[in-house]
């Protein structure tokens, strides 16, 4: 093996090992963005809120993630369509003020649709890592529960309408696992 190619492998190893550290150091400073997100996806509204935790009782995982990942790829699209447009009315010989004006109206349609479509893969995303947390919870607290009460638990879950009742869900899974003295995953780590 060269070198060089060793000396890369090395130095990768480094840096990686140096960014694990740092954000083990900068994580907790982070904790906030969970409900900073939640507020940004929803737009304020609670309504907005409420679905978003009801789709939380409905949602198959892995589409879901699936969903949010070609969301946000078609959104970073539009965005990418829109640099280029922006590129195009600047740089096009022999262009008047209506052309030029034409592809920055046609940027910001661009502009304004990747943001929406961004959005929505914010609410994927965000209802995907809801629905891991509460799984993660479910599998920890299946030793204490009877399969009655699992049912009751996955009944209720999928008819969850609104923030409270899933929040409601969350705190007896806890509440579960502090009775019987079971360390849990901060949720921040979800």
């Amino acid at each position: 093996m060269k070198k060089q190619t060793l000396l890369g492998i090395l130095g990768t190893l480094v840096l990686g090992a140096l960014g694990s550290g740092l954000w083990e150091l900068i994580k907790p400073g982070f904790s906030f963005l969970g409900s900073t997100a939640l507020t940004v996806i929803s737009l304020g509204f609670d309504s907005v809120v409420n679905d978003i935790y009801s789709r939380v009782g409905r949602a198959n995982l892995p589409s879901t993630w699936i969903k949010s990942t070609a969301l946000l790829i078609l959104g970073v699209m539009f965005y990418v369509m829109t640099a280029m447009r922006s590129v195009r009315a600047n740089t096009a010989p022999n262009t008047n003020q209506a052309t030029v004006s034409r592809y920055l109206i046609g940027s910001l349609v661009f502009a304004l649709f990747g943001a929406f479509i961004v959005v929505g893969a914010g609410r994927h995303a965000y209802v995907a890592k809801t629905r891991g947390h509460f799984d993660y919870l479910v599998r920890a607290s299946a030793p204490y529960l009877s399969p009655e009460q699992r049912l009751s638990i996955d009944s209720r879950l999928a008819l969850v309408t609104n923030r409270a009742d899933y929040e409601a869900l969350v705190v007896e899974l806890k509440q579960c696992l502090k009775d019987n003295k079971v360390a849990i995953a901060d949720d921040s780590e979800f």
